[in-house]
C-alpha cells in the first residue's frame, strides 16, 4: 500500500458522502449506457424495458455500494452509527427507561472508579523508597503450607550468596509490645507495633528521616519511630530525639522519625539478632 492509498483510507470518513454520491452517479451512468446499447440493438421494444433489463444485468446496486464502502475498511463505523441511531430512537420512545439506564451506567462507572482508586492506593501504589521498581520481595514457596515467613538463616544465606542484588535487607512482621513512652511513668504503659530490621535497611532502600536520622550498624539499641505514631502519641514533639523509650522491656534510644509517606514503625536491637527468627525482605 502506497502512502497515497493509506492517506485516502484514513481520510475516507471525511469524504464518505462525496464518494458515495460519485459511486451512485457512476452506477447510474453505467445502467443508462447499457440500456441505450440494448435499445439500439433491438433486444428490447422500448426504453422502459431497456432500463429494466440493464438494471437486472447490472445487479443489486445497494449491495454493490455496500461492498465498495466495506473495501475502504470503515464498515465498523457504519455499523456503530446504525446501532447508535437505533439506541437513540429506542430511548426517545421510552424517556423513563433512558433515565434509569443512564443512572445505572453512571453508578457502575462510579463504583468501578472507586474500586480502582482503592486498589491503586493499596496494591499498585509504589513503595516510598528510592527506586521501588528495583525492590524484590522474597517469600517462602507458596506450595508449602506454612506461614509466609523465612527463617533468619535463610536471610543470612541469601545475603552472603547473592550476586545480582545490590543488598539484602530483612524485616519482621509487625509485633505488638508493651511500651513506655518518653516522659511517661512505668504505670502508664501503652501498646505499640514494631518491626525489627537489618542494619542496612534504610541505606539500601534510600529512606531518609523526617527529623533525626536512621540508626547505624554499630548502635546497640536504637529506634526510628513512625511519623503517625510520633504525631499521635508524642504530639510531634521534636525533642523526643535522643530520649529513651521502653519497648518489650528493652530500653531504646529514639534516633529519628521516619518520613510521613513511609508508614513503618521500625526498630532494631543489634544485640539480639536471634529475636528475629521469622523474617522476610519487604
Amino acid at each position: 500500500m502506497t502512502l497515497r492509498e493509506l492517506w485516502f483510507r484514513l481520510t475516507y470518513p471525511l469524504r464518505q458522502r462525496r464518494i458515495a454520491r460519485d459511486l451512485r452517479e457512476e452506477m447510474s451512468l453505467h445502467v443508462e449506457l447499457r440500456a441505450q446499447e440494448l435499445l439500439s440493438r433491438g433486444d428490447v421494444p422500448d426504453a422502459t424495458d431497456a432500463s429494466l433489463a440493464a438494471r437486472r444485468q447490472f445487479g443489486n446496486a445497494t449491495r454493490i455500494e455496500g461492498a465498495a464502502r466495506d473495501a475502504w475498511g470503515w464498515h465498523w463505523l457504519d455499523g456503530f452509527r446504525q446501532d447508535l441511531r437505533y439506541v437513540l430512537r429506542q430511548l426517545a420512545h421510552a424517556p423513563l427507561f433512558a433515565v434509569i439506564t443512564m443512572a445505572t451506567i453512571a453508578v457502575g462507572i462510579a463504583v468501578n472508579a472507586a474500586a480502582f482508586t482503592f486498589y491503586d492506593a493499596i496494591v499498585l501504589k509504589p513503595l516510598s523508597v528510592r527506586d521501588p521498581g528495583s525492590v524484590v520481595r522474597v517469600v517462602q514457596d507458596a506450595r508449602i503450607t506454612a506461614p509466609d515467613v523465612l527463617p533468619f538463616s535463610a536471610y543470612d544465606a541469601l545475603r552472603k550468596q547473592a550476586r545480582t542484588l545490590a543488598s539484602v535487607v530483612v524485616t519482621t512482621p509487625p509485633q505488638a509490645f508493651a511500651t513506655i513512652l518518653p516522659g511517661r511513668s512505668p504505670d502508664e504503659p501503652s501498646i505499640a507495633a514494631a518491626r525489627f530490621v537489618s542494619a542496612d535497611f534504610a541505606p539500601a532502600l534510600g529512606v531518609g528521616a523526617a527529623i533525626g536520622r536512621w540508626f547505624g550498624p554499630d548502635e546497640d539499641a536504637a529506634a526510628v519511630i513512625d511519623y503517625g505514631f510520633w504525631t499521635r502519641s508524642l504530639n510531634a514533639d521534636p525533642t523526643v530525639i535522643g530520649r529513651r523509650m521502653i519497648v518489650g522491656g528493652r530500653s531504646l534510644t529514639i534516633v529519628g522519625v521516619a518520613p510521613e509517606q513511609f508508614a513503618e514503625c521500625t526498630s532494631r536491637k543489634p544485640s539480639y539478632p536471634r529475636n528475629v527468627p521469622h523474617s522476610h525482605p519487604p
